[in-house]
């Protein structure tokens, strides 16, 4: 793709395809098009990641796609070690203005006998999404 940040209306470039709401556990679970958007949406949050304000307005466009997820939260559940996963899903949501709490099996209520089920439902009431390994 050739396309630089300036050229990337936002509103038009990012959609989510109806995937709020769903547990994404596979990319079988979606279709050719949805792939398809998601690289997109891929390649602008890292073109406008890694850009700079060129004097045309791209300051303004790069600090409202970079803020899209502030205030939201993720958790990152981990209970097989993944210093990749785990890294990658933290900087994108940092990136993207939103925070991250990392969930550690080792000292949370899963030692008193908790279920993943249980815990699970527990971070559902601080985070907006989970990632779990």
């Amino acid at each position: 793709m050739s396309s630089t940040s300036s050229d990337i209306p936002l509103p038009e470039a990012i959609t989510v395809n109806n995937w709020f709401g769903h547990h994404l556990v596979s990319i079988t679970q979606l279709d050719h098009d949805s792939i398809l958007q998601a690289c997109r949406n891929a390649f602008v949050f890292k073109t406008f990641s890694k850009g700079k304000d060129d004097g045309r307005g791209n300051a303004n466009r790069r600090k409202e796609l970079l803020d899209v997820l502030s205030g939201r939260v993720l958790a990152n559940v981990f209970y097989e070690p993944s210093t990749r996963t785990m890294a990658s899903f933290a900087a994108a949501m940092e990136r993207l203005g939103g925070s991250v709490l990392q969930f550690n099996p080792s000292t949370s209520s899963s030692k008193k006998g908790e279920t993943l089920q249980d815990s699970i439902r527990c971070l559902q009431c601080y985070t907006d999404v989970t990632v779990l390994r």
